[in-house]
């Protein structure tokens, strides 16, 4: 869902504001749109982040993930979902092969 980590974050400072964080009896969880989407963001399965949610474009993350795969890494966030579909209805992506 294209608004769901907005959506998500409104629950948290309403849940803030109206203080059902931090005593017995209340919390938030805030349930995700897919199957185990959770532990594939946990897995840096996110086009813009690396595992542990370290950002791609952030050169010390970058750097630690590069030594530690032995491989170097391209320094620029991917597309989300959305902007994919976007590309291709554009024509910049002519293909793409899913599993």
């Amino acid at each position: 869902h294209v608004h769901g980590t907005d959506n998500a974050r409104c629950l948290i400072a309403l849940s803030l504001m109206t203080g059902q964080i931090g005593r017995p009896g209340t919390g938030l969880h805030p349930l995700r749109g897919q199957n185990n989407v959770q532990g594939a963001s946990d897995a840096g399965l996110i086009p813009m982040m690396f595992p542990d949610y370290r950002r791609v474009d952030d050169a010390e993350a970058s750097e630690f993930f590069s030594n530690y795969w032995a491989t170097e890494l391209d320094p620029n966030p991917g597309l989300t979902v959305v902007e994919i579909m976007d590309k291709a209805y554009e024509g910049e992506i002519r293909g793409m092969y899913i599993m």
